[in-house]
């Protein structure tokens, strides 16, 4: 038999994101008796999140210093050489140049570009030269890479138009439906206010936008007057600026009631079914694993139309999709997913048999298996 392929996977960061939730499902998942992961960490880790990883996956922090740490280029691929990795998966801007530098390094390496969603600058309209910088440096070194991966259509069609991609693949994200079941466990802090229940999951980051969401909530507080809304993400929303305003926001609209901050939380899968509708009102989105765990879950979602959203929610279907940064129209779904509990229920059988059909971690682990294949054949 033959031996193990190794693969690498670069990432910036690895802590409780949507890609590297997304690199962490497939490193786990992976046929071992086919191929072996290396978790390679340009800057820092959670540890915590580290603990999710399987114990036979070895972790090695490069310890740049920035995204020009040259010495730690060299380091690193000295290491991919003596860990024999002949394959390196890198994910978005962030980690895609210093991917190109290492196989500079290193030639005979085969680099996997896999794009989780648009860079945000386009959503907030950067300086025109800028953008222009940056899309001649992804036309010129893009073809350095054996192949590029969209994890949603309009990802894809991203690669194709903004990066000048020629070889290009599409793979959805998954989610494990065996984990996120819809079975979850009672929460004191959540079952025991009798009122409606909506929840959103993420980093608070700009390009989340959860101040829509905010703002949706507390148009929403007279006509649902038991509404509460519970965040679910950092534990420390006072710690950058965008946190600071929606604590602000909050605060000087007397929300306390109805917007609860729950911070981190290691067990969502339990969680999510103590609620009643999911909600994601971002500026951009890939293929977001919040919505599909929540899908599967068995909630309905009311999602901003951007990114690969509504290649996930069907409108009127497993949720409602929403125009971007629009307050009214995030308070209208939620409000008619409030009156109408039969359409609750029926959406959330309905969310979760498209997760099943479509989304499974076994559907995505093969395919990434028969792309490693390819690239080295």
């Amino acid at each position: 038999m033959k031996n193990p392929v190794n693969v690498g996977y670069l990432v910036h960061h690895f802590v409780h994101a949507g890609l590297e939730n997304f690199v962490l499902t497939l490193m786990n998942n992976l046929d071992r008796e086919r191929f072996r992961p290396h978790l390679y960490v340009m800057f820092g880790s959670d540890e915590s999140f580290l603990k999710r990883l399987n114990p036979d996956i070895p972790v090695f922090h490069i310890g740049m210093k920035n995204g020009n740490d040259r010495r730690a280029l060299r380091q690193f691929a000295k290491k991919l050489r003596e860990d024999e990795v002949r394959i390196l998966q890198i994910h978005n801007w962030g980690t895609f140049l210093e991917g190109l530098l290492t196989k500079w390094y290193y030639p005979g390496l085969k680099l996997i570009h896999v794009q989780q969603g648009m860079e945000y600058e386009l959503t907030l309209k950067a300086p025109p030269w800028k953008r222009k910088v940056r899309k001649l440096i992804r036309h010129l070194l893009i073809p350095f890479v054996e192949v590029a991966v969209g994890c949603s259509g309009q990802a894809k069609a991203y690669l194709e138009k903004e990066w000048g991609a020629r070889r290009t693949v599409l793979i959805y994200n998954s989610v494990d439906t065996r984990k996120f079941n819809g079975k979850g466990k009672p929460v004191p802090e959540i079952n025991n206010y009798p009122g409606f229940k909506v929840v959103t999951v993420g980093r608070i980051v700009e390009v989340k936008n959860f101040m829509c969401l905010f703002k949706a909530i507390h148009l929403l507080r007279n006509q649902i007057p038991d509404i509460r809304l519970y965040h679910i993400g950092d534990s420390h929303p006072r710690g950058q600026k965008v946190g600071q305003e929606l604590m602000r926001f909050v605060e000087e609209n007397n929300l306390q009631e109805h917007i609860v901050f729950m911070g981190l939380q290691n067990d969502i899968p339990s969680l999510l079914p103590n609620f009643d509708v999911f909600s994601l009102t971002s500026f951009s989105e890939g293929l977001s694993f919040s919505i599909l765990e929540a899908l599967a879950s068995g909630l309905p979602a009311v999602v901003t139309a951007v990114g690969g959203n509504p290649e996930v929610v069907q409108d009127g279907v497993n949720g409602f999709l929403v125009p971007s940064d629009d307050e009214h129209a995030v308070a209208e779904a939620i409000y008619k997913l409030y009156k109408d509990p039969e359409l609750r229920k029926t959406m959330g059988r309905q969310a979760r048999e498209i997760v099943l059909k479509k989304f499974s971690v076994d559907v995505m682990v093969q395919k990434y298996q028969d792309l490693y294949t390819q690239v080295l054949t």
